[in-house]
């Protein structure tokens, strides 16, 4: 996989970086958080910023995920809006 950087440190949009689309898969935001336990807002955030770029497929990359992120993507994904794969043994 050949993610690439956001060009902007400041303002980016809220996408870190992004998967190129190719033969194999779609385009896709990356959002990464170096920290533990990110809550609600970031994948709140997240969702906002992936709608602006116009993207259907984002990663968040974080240490641990706390109570308000899981239970707002299992919202998402309850209402057919995300396709979780985090935590799938």
């Amino acid at each position: 996989m050949r993610a690439r950087q956001s060009k902007r440190k400041v303002g980016d949009m809220g996408l870190d970086g992004y998967i190129p689309k190719n033969l194999y898969h779609d385009e896709a935001g990356i959002q990464v958080k170096q920290s533990e336990g990110i809550g609600r807002n970031v994948v709140d955030n997240f969702v906002a910023a992936l709608q602006r770029a116009k993207l259907e497929k984002g990663y968040i990359v974080a240490f641990s995920f706390g109570k308000g992120a899981v239970e707002e993507v299992a919202r998402l994904k309850n209402a057919g809006k995300l396709h979780n794969r985090a935590g799938e043994s």
